[in-house]
């Protein structure tokens, strides 16, 4: 029999024939399923390049965002970095401006101490030089009237106004601390013998100690009474006047008096301390305390003033006997 000739008639039959699609001789898919299979694939692959075309943009629109932060946060920074740079700018040019300030402030003050230090060098030159011209003149007016003065001459009044210029001396060196042996030297030229011989120049120097001796120690009060002791002991000598020295304990106590008989502690009185600066100095002996104590001058304020002393008295009584009961041995 001749061969069967192939035509469009058997096209079905070949196509059906075909292998599934992924080759090795699989099962046999039809033409349509085979269709359908393929769209399902080309879908699938196009949905998956959308979405790796979705996640690119996704990741691309991340890492923009996270750019723009990035660049804000740099912005930011470089804002921080700018403000801190005009602060410290500025705070430096303030420290500068305070420094100046402080500067300026301390070289007008400097200059103001100076100048207030040459200002009471003049005036401390000027009072010396003032003082120096009042001794002088009264020096020379002691002088003449010694000279003038016959040897019948009456005994002349003392005068208030030298009395006053030695306090003012006196003060003087007791506020500049300046040497008390010079003073020494010039009571001469401050007073003359018709001063010297009262007790009023004794009388302002008491008075003048005990006033800078109150509200101080004990121990201050001595070291101010024998510190001034050389003046004392020149006024002592030069007055020329039997038992001088009670008349000084009389002017103390009457000094005391006036200004109430303050005392330096609740153990101490001022009075009390300012007899004992006179013992231990040896301004004054111990007869000359008992003579003012047993005396019967009526100075004002004698009998509160016995009261704050007898302590002082006591020891000072009971010292003499010892004193005494060794001299006889």
């Amino acid at each position: 029999a001749p061969p069967r000739r192939r035509d469009e008639d058997d096209a079905p039959a070949d196509e059906e024939r075909k292998p599934a699609l992924g080759g090795g001789g699989g099962k046999y898919v039809p033409p349509s399923l085979r269709r359908k299979m393929e769209e399902e694939a080309k879908q699938n692959e196009d949905r998956k390049r959308q979405d790796e075309e979705r996640f690119a943009k996704q990741r691309d629109r991340e890492r923009q965002m996270e750019e723009e932060k990035e660049k804000r946060r740099e912005e930011v920074r470089s804002r921080q970095q700018e403000q801190a740079e005009r602060k410290r700018v500025e705070d430096e040019r303030r420290q500068r401006e305070e420094d100046a300030k402080l500067e300026k402030k301390r070289a007008e003050e400097a200059k103001k101490a100076e100048a207030e230090k040459q200002r009471k060098l003049e005036f401390k030159a000027a009072k010396e030089a003032e003082a120096r011209e009042k001794r002088e003149a009264i020096k020379s007016a002691s002088q003449a009237q010694k000279k003038s003065a016959g040897p019948t001459s009456k005994k002349q009044a003392h005068d208030p106004a030298k009395i006053a210029n030695f306090k003012e001396t006196c003060e003087d060196v007791l506020k500049e601390d300046s040497n008390l042996d010079k003073l020494v030297d010039e009571v001469e030229d401050i007073l003359t013998d018709n001063e010297l011989c009262t007790v009023h120049p004794m009388a302002g120097l008491v008075d003048l100690l005990l006033r800078e001796s109150r509200g101080k120690e004990d121990d201050d009060v001595f070291a101010l009474v024998k510190n001034w002791a050389p003046v004392l002991n020149c006024l002592i000598d030069k007055s020329g006047i039997r038992r001088f020295k009670v008349k000084v304990l009389i002017e103390a106590q009457r000094a005391a008096y006036k200004m109430g008989l303050p005392r330096l502690s609740p153990a101490t009185a001022l009075l009390e301390a300012f007899f004992d600066g006179l013992y231990r100095a040896e301004v004054i002996e111990e007869d000359y305390f008992d003579m003012w104590a047993m005396g019967d001058d009526d100075t004002p304020g004698k009998t509160s003033a016995m009261f704050q002393v007898t302590a002082f008295l006591d020891w000072l009584r009971g010292t003499l006997r010892e004193d005494k009961e060794e001299d006889m041995e």
